[in-house]
């Protein structure tokens, strides 16, 4: 069987694969270490890929919102996103709702 020259074309670029079609998609991730979430989506906006929220997207996940650009951010129906209160350690190692703006 012989394709025609358009489909060939087609199969080589979808075989070859390209950063900019690359997609991230983010479903029930429940967040995490603030740093490790800025690491995940510095890369992630550096790479250019498009990222899909597609469930939820909770407490240290939202920082994608800051950090990838809104054109490459797309959200379904099923998107949510989770956002609390700061929290810090008491001197117990506890968390606890922080009360008050630190300066530094």
């Amino acid at each position: 069987m012989r394709l025609s020259p358009s489909i060939s074309a087609l199969l080589i670029l979808v075989s070859i694969g390209n950063s900019a079609w690359a997609t991230t998609r983010i479903q029930d991730d429940p967040g995490g270490r603030i740093d490790k979430y800025l690491q995940k989506f510095a890369k992630l906006r550096d790479s250019h890929e498009q990222v899909i929220i597609d469930g939820t997207c909770n407490s240290a996940c939202t920082l994608l919102l800051g950090t990838i650009p809104r054109n490459k951010i797309c959200m379904t129906k099923r998107a949510s996103l989770g956002f609390h209160a700061a929290w810090v350690f008491d001197d117990d190692g506890n968390q606890v709702q922080r009360s008050e703006e630190r300066r530094v």
